[in-house]
Formats: structure tokens, C-alpha cells, sequence
């Protein structure tokens, strides 16, 4: 599988060097990586729910319970 950004290349010789050898053997020479790879779906740093709350649905058969926390 070659790699597909710079940033998993990192990773994979830091943590992985057996395989990152492997990756490297399949990714082109001279290819030109970009420092990261970004998902349309992730979001933006600062941005959306977190903390105590992350993940509670409300659900009405539930309405008597306590949320978590």
C-alpha cells in the first residue's frame, strides 16, 4: 500500500519501520506527498460538541434516567 501523505510517512518510520519499508516499496518514486490528508467530514479544530456531554442521545425510553456524569 504506498503511502499517502508525508505525515503517515512519520508516523510509520517512527513507529512502524518494518512496515513503513514495505509501504515505501509500493509508493512511486518521486512522488510528491502532501503534509496531510484532510476528510471533507472532519471538522474544523474548535468546532462541535465535546466533553461531558459527547455522544448522549436523549432517547425517550430512557426519559426517567439520569444522563451520564
Amino acid at each position: 500500500m504506498p503511502f499517502k501523505s508525508q505525515a503517515q510517512r512519520r508516523w510509520m518510520y517512527a513507529n512502524e519501520p518494518a512496515m513503513a519499508e514495505r509501504w515505501q516499496a509500493h509508493t512511486p518514486k518521486g512522488a510528491r506527498l502532501p503534509e496531510k490528508i484532510g476528510g471533507q467530514n472532519r471538522k474544523p479544530k474548535g468546532q462541535g460538541g465535546g466533553g461531558q456531554w459527547a455522544g448522549y442521545v436523549a432517547s425517550p425510553l430512557l426519559r426517567d434516567r439520569q444522563p451520564p456524569g
